[in-house]
């Protein structure tokens, strides 16, 4: 994106951050002083829904999902280290608002998230805040609501099946249900504090309360739809859109195209105008321009590296096995015949917006689709559904179930060869994630024991295990009147600490030496000559190759 193309669209958001607010009001309160007159249901309810289907589907359902995620949790409580540098930031911030929720102090908890990074909006932060503000803040609460968040997918996921069709809408939902639990990829971000879980739950509720809306048409729906999308929105800024845009479109191709009619007020007035207020915050706005243009990974739209990314990782990482992956995106495809069903054709358009959006955006990453991929899932169990209800032949029907029970086998694979590995902590051979020592907490536990903390603390050296918002956590849980810095130094006593990677650190990838290494040897370079006298203590830990240096009342010379 040009120079000028973001000039003009700081301005155009400028202007609409001044202006907006009142006319959006001005218009909500407008429309509530009219009477609601229903729209006519584009759908009729669910025909023939067998309840004790549903039920019995629904309980096989949540089975699986809470024994998934409960092995999920075990595995990663058990084998896993600090938290990683993105899962930190979520986690340090959602601790600041918890501490101003328990201090009875609202604007502490709001400044937590107005105020510090430009790139991220605050839902996450307030439900994990709150959390941590009635269970207290540890890495074990915020992993635990990461695999909680991951048995409430697979219930929406559920229950949106179970929207697609009146009859059979259960055994779609079971079959959605059974694909995600066989997502390596999905599986693991079950196990991490990153915003995937949180924006796969909030994408699958706009679900829901769309459909609902579909079905219902009122006042109370348009208005519950619209809370949902400001959710995702507010929850990741690119998953907001990828949520906001099939909605948008969805109502162009319903013929519901007007701005001003009452419920399309009633759907994009709560967005519009809490997004609104949000950007009226200094630098969110930019920080939008900036997370939206990011930096570009270097491949030309129309490359056939661009254009197969996404794909690739969906076989290699977002399913089981290739076959599978290769069956489930023909299925997602087959999905098209029955585009003129209300229902498909948003689950159509969520997925075709949010994968076509990420091919051609010039930042690639294999998370950017975690949200699209389970309206995937969703497709492919509807066409699957539909294309069994077509085979006449009893024995036809028995083999496609067969075959599909085959295909699942790797799902049942990917938990056996991983359940080994809680007695030896080692990452198994289907995981795409590095996983740090768990020895990293007593190089923590040595740094925070040594230091003074009637004085400043300042940090220097950092690794993608040993990020400064972990430290700066870990630091405030503990003393938390104590002031503490990361690569800066203020003039008087001061405790110092440096962190240095020993030749042959596993930490040494090319990771850190492509983002930390030459501003970690610049700083210690930079600070070290000014840090006089002091009590100096030091650690080695050899298995990670680390070694912790502290020196205790110290003083800096400026």
């Amino acid at each position: 994106m040009t120079e000028d193309t973001q000039w003009q669209i700081l301005l155009v958001g400028a202007a609409f951050r001044v202006y907006g607010p009142a006319a959006l009001l001005i218009a909500l309160s407008l429309l509530a002083r009219r009477r609601w007159k229903a729209e006519t249901p584009l759908t009729p309810s669910p025909e023939g829904t067998d309840r004790k289907n549903w039920t019995r589907h629904g309980g096989i359902t949540a089975l699986l999902a809470v024994a998934a995620t409960t092995a999920i949790f075990v595995f990663v409580s058990l084998r896993r280290g600090p938290l990683m540098w993105d899962e930190s930031v979520f986690v340090y911030k959602a601790y600041r608002v918890s501490e101003g929720l328990r201090h009875l102090s609202p604007s502490d908890a709001w400044t937590s998230v107005a105020t510090g990074d430009r790139l991220y909006p605050p839902a996450s932060a307030f439900i994990l805040g709150t959390v941590f503000a009635v269970l207290g803040s540890s890495q074990n609460v915020a992993l635990a609501c990461t695999a909680f968040g991951f048995v409430a997918a697979a219930a929406l996921l559920f229950a949106i099946g179970c929207y697609l069709d009146g009859k059979r809408g259960p055994t779609v939902g079971l079959i959605a249900v059974l694909l995600l639990l066989s997502s390596p990829l999905l599986l693991e971000y079950a196990g991490t504090d990153m915003l995937e879980v949180a924006g796969i739950d909030a994408s699958l509720l706009s679900m829901v309360a769309y459909l609902w809306h579909l079905r219902r048409s009122s006042e109370i729906t348009a208005l519950v739809t619209g809370l949902a999308l400001a959710l995702t929105f507010f929850t990741k800024y690119n998953y907001g859109l990828f949520a906001i845009a099939p909605v948008a479109v969805c109502q162009l191709s319903l013929g519901r195209w007007q701005p001003w009619r009452r419920e399309n007020l009633w759907l994009w007035v709560p967005v519009a105008v809490l997004a609104d207020l949000w950007f009226t915050i200094e630098g969110k706005w930019e920080g939008f321009v900036g997370f939206a243009t990011n930096h570009d990974s270097g491949m030309p739209m129309l490359s056939q590296a661009s254009l197969l990314f996404y794909p690739r990782y969906f076989f290699t990482e977002y399913t089981s096995s290739v076959v599978l992956g290769i069956l489930t995106i023909l299925a997602g495809f087959g999905a098209i015949a029955w585009v003129k069903k209300i229902e498909v054709r948003f689950i159509l358009l969520f997925f075709a917006i949010g994968f076509g959006g990420m091919t051609i955006h010039h930042l690639k990453a294999d998370r950017y689709i975690a949200t699209v991929v389970p309206a995937l899932f969703l497709l492919s169990a509807f066409a699957f559904v539909k294309a069994y209800e077509r085979i006449t032949p009893r024995w036809a029907q028995y083999g496609t179930v067969g075959f599909g029970v085959l295909l699942i086998i790797p799902t049942a694979l990917i938990y056996v060869k991983g359940l080994p590995k809680l007695v030896t902590r080692e990452r198994p051979i289907w995981s795409a994630f590095p996983w740090p020592y768990r020895d990293l907490y007593s190089a923590t536990g040595f740094a925070l024991i040594q230091i003074d903390p009637k004085v400043p603390t300042t940090f220097t050296g950092v690794i993608n295990e040993w990020s400064p918002e972990y430290i700066r956590w870990q630091f405030e849980m503990t003393y938390p009147r104590s002031k503490m810095y990361v690569d800066h130094l203020e003039k008087g006593r001061l405790n110092f600490i440096s962190l240095q990677l020993l030749p042959g650190s596993p930490y040494l990838s090319p990771n850190y030496y492509e983002y930390n290494a030459r501003n970690d040897a610049d700083a210690l370079r930079r600070m070290q000559p000014q840090v006089k006298s002091g009590v100096r203590s030091e650690a080695v830990f050899p298995r990670e190759g680390l070694k912790i240096v502290v020196i205790k009342d110290a003083e800096a010379l400026r």
